[in-house]
């Protein structure tokens, strides 16, 4: 969790400095290349009709972060001047005709940072497709810096009972997560097999099945790891790193579970986490596909007509989560059935802690 430095209290929310800081690159050459650099002279933003300038206090540091600030997904989501996508803070101004927030609101900037509220998927609710949407850190501004401005239509309204702190992940790993639980369509008292069950959206995942009365089987590596999912919930953990053959982790889900999940959830960004995962659903189950991991892997999950048919599986993919499953896991964090695991570090560390997670130092 990235925090930025002598943010202003909420007396003087509005009295702006001269220029802003935080993590900008503007020199085209080097944006997806590095390194990342702290500048206290970027411009500071005005908010234009129907935006707000959120003056940001935490910014959740996602393993998305990473891949985009190094372009490994170009076609995709081709870096910004600024990265960052999962910031909390206040109100600091709105623009004209903003009736729904006013200066020291708390909101946060989330992935998805403006939808077009016309087209097809954002009338049906699914507005995370939208035809017209523009994201954080790629084509709009992000969110590690002191100041940005904000759709005010889109921005997550954060709930009195939530720290910003706490709230920060929750806007794209707990949210995404969120989404994907849901989308997997298992119901309570059945099983949800989730890989990569100690990471940033993971960890959340768990707690939401647990707050959801979904039994959750989680699938990591490691006895430290084993320990930490048990203890937010899960039920059952099988460790990959005891297998050298993907199908034996499938074999264990299928055996701790009766018969195989009836959903899994990858949100693993690695392509292994994807190999066995077909094969650890019971029959007419659900693979929702989350995690993204680099092109360069190659990754495909690979199954045939057979098994589609024969077993009645289904395979779906989620992206991140809409307006209204916003304000769900918000609510679920403000009841206390769902508590991010953070540790909070000044933005000055930025840098460096971005070369150690490009560098495996840093689980997501």
């Amino acid at each position: 969790m990235i925090a930025t430095p002598k943010a202003p209290t909420l007396a003087n929310i509005d009295k702006l400095p001269p220029t802003n800081y935080g993590a900008y690159n503007d020199d085209p050459s080097k944006v997806g290349v590095g390194p990342l650099e702290l500048r206290d002279d970027i411009p500071m933003p005005k908010p234009g009709p129907g935006q707000v300038l959120v003056n940001f206090h935490y910014s959740g540091l996602c393993h998305s972060d990473i891949e985009i600030f190094y372009n490994s997904w170009p076609d995709f989501f081709p870096p910004n001047e600024t990265q960052g996508h999962e910031g909390t803070g206040y109100v600091a101004q709105v623009g004209e005709g903003v009736k729904d927030l006013k200066v020291g609101d708390k909101v946060g900037q989330k992935f998805i940072a403006e939808v077009c509220h016309k087209c097809e998927q954002c009338k049906a609710g699914w507005e995370t497709y939208c035809h017209d949407r523009y994201h954080s850190a790629t084509s709009r501004p992000g969110t590690f810096q002191r100041y940005a401005v904000a759709d005010a239509s889109y921005v997550a309204k954060i709930p009195d009972a939530v720290e910003l702190a706490d709230a920060a992940p929750i806007l794209c790993a707990g949210v995404t997560v969120y989404k994907a639980i849901k989308h997997s369509g298992v119901k309570p008292g059945e099983w949800l097999a989730l890989v990569g069950a100690a990471g940033g959206l993971g960890h959340i995942g768990t707690q939401v099945c647990k707050a959801l009365g979904i039994r959750c089987i989680g699938v990591d590596g490691g006895a430290e790891r084993e320990a930490f999912v048990r203890e937010l919930g899960a039920e059952e953990f099988v460790d990959f790193t005891k297998h050298s053959n993907p199908e034996d982790i499938a074999a264990e889900v299928v055996k701790k579970t009766g018969g195989g999940a009836h959903g899994v959830v990858v949100v693993a960004g690695h392509a292994s986490g994807y190999v066995p995962a077909t094969k650890m659903l019971r029959l007419r189950g659900t693979l929702v596909a989350v995690g993204l991991p680099p092109a360069d892997q190659g990754c495909k999950i690979v199954t045939d007509p057979f098994e589609l048919v024969l077993r009645g599986i289904k395979i779906t993919g989620s992206n991140v989560g809409t307006k209204v499953d916003m304000e769900e896991i918000l609510q679920l964090v403000a009841e206390g059935k769902v508590k991010p695991r953070l540790k909070v570090v000044n933005i000055s560390e930025l840098p460096e802690l971005v070369k150690k997670y490009r560098h495996g130092g840093m689980t997501t």
